[in-house]
């Protein structure tokens, strides 16, 4: 099954979802896919996350417990990013929240 949608959020700590509060009010739809867990070490990222969770959840973004496999860009306009469960996401744009996590 692909999920389509606007955004992918490579990132699901206060900055991925800082980028679904945004594109929430511009009406775009995101996909947020994990990273590390550097986030869930920190107390004071993990309670902002959690309070922006709450905050993000009147747009529905999608949530996957993956990490970034592979990122393909198909046509001009949209990406093909997979994950390492294999899912597939369709998307227009792809936010990377932390550098480290750029594909090689």
């Amino acid at each position: 099954m692909v999920i389509t949608t606007d955004i992918c959020i490579i990132g699901a700590g206060a900055a991925g979802l800082f980028a679904v509060l945004e594109a929430g009010a511009s009406n775009l739809h995101c996909c947020i896919l994990k990273t590390d867990t550097r986030a869930e070490n920190d107390v004071k990222e993990q309670a902002l996350a959690d309070y922006l969770k709450v905050a993000v959840s009147e747009f529905s973004p999608v949530y996957t417990d993956e990490f970034l496999e592979d990122l393909i860009k198909t046509d001009p306009d949209t990406y093909l990013v997979r994950t390492t469960n294999g899912r597939e996401i369709a998307c227009k744009y792809v936010i990377f929240t932390d550098r480290r996590d750029l594909i090689d």
